[in-house]
């Protein structure tokens, strides 16, 4: 029986580093940080992980002490779903 190469679907290191290019541009994007943790890990950048879980919480704490709650939280929401802007998707524009 031969060995099959599987070629991944997603190129995890290209995804990495576009992420990596946001944060240089962006240093203040704790939801990239914290989504690069995990990421990190699985990859055995430990160093990496670390670094990033503790700038993820510092800008969190600091946003929480600096903002009343419901402002980091509108924040927070906004960045999960940002706002589309003038953007019409196929859906919005049928209505």
């Amino acid at each position: 029986m031969a060995t099959e190469t599987v070629t991944p679907i997603i190129d995890i290191p290209a995804l990495v580093a576009r992420a990596e290019a946001h944060v240089e541009q962006h240093p203040y994007d704790a939801l990239c940080l914290a989504l690069l943790v995990p990421v990190y890990l699985e990859l055995g950048r430990h160093d990496d992980a670390a670094k990033a879980r503790h700038n993820t919480l510092t800008m969190l704490s600091t946003a929480i002490r600096t903002n009343t709650l419901d402002e980091v939280l509108r924040a927070y929401g906004v960045m999960l779903n940002p706002p589309l802007g003038d953007s019409a998707t196929p859906a919005t524009s049928a209505a």
